[in-house]
């Protein structure tokens, strides 16, 4: 190791720790804090969420939250019914209705958008995994296996609509 890497950080002989750093600097510094953000800040804050976050709006919740009851509904009539399900299978369903819900809301234009919803054919792919993993989960009933890959279709279908967009340009009618 260099000389310099050794001893970094550390008071050289005679010197005081913190006696390089000016009292109003740190003064300074912590009276900053409480400052308000300036716009660069506010902006890098607000950045800060997943990519995925802005894809949201309140009307979109709301249409995942209406859609999940539904597709729970559909979803375990595939596997036998409510009454062939237990609590565990009952709960590893929502790894499907999740998603397979919020590939659903992503269709209800936000405003932000001018009111386009994504109509292209490679779009519709992803709604179409919503299909498919009731398909696949009522093809072999309570088996993990086909848990496993209907949850892998709604993750797919929502990954789609969240990062594919650039790939699926809605368009112009």
């Amino acid at each position: 190791m260099h000389e310099e890497q050794r001893g970094a950080g550390r008071p050289r002989d005679g010197e005081k720790r913190g006696a390089s750093v000016p009292a109003e600097s740190s003064a300074g510094t912590l009276a900053s804090l409480f400052e308000s953000p300036t716009p660069e800040l506010r902006v890098r804050l607000e950045v800060g969420r997943p990519p995925w976050w802005a894809a949201f709006g309140r009307l979109r919740l709301l249409v995942a939250l209406v859609a999940a009851p539904v597709l729970w509904h559909e979803y375990a009539g595939q596997v036998g019914g409510w009454e062939a399900l237990s609590w565990g299978w009952r709960l590893a369903l929502l790894a499907v209705v999740v998603p397979a819900s919020l590939t659903v809301a992503t269709y209800v234009p936000q405003r932000s958008a001018g009111g386009v919803a994504g109509g292209s054919p490679c779009a519709a792919m992803a709604g179409l995994t919503v299909i498919f993993a009731g398909i696949a989960l009522g093809g072999a009933p309570l088996q993990v296996a086909t848990l496993v890959l209907a949850a892998g279709l709604a993750g797919y279908g929502l990954r789609q609509r969240l990062r594919g967009a650039e790939a699926c340009a809605p368009r112009p009618w």
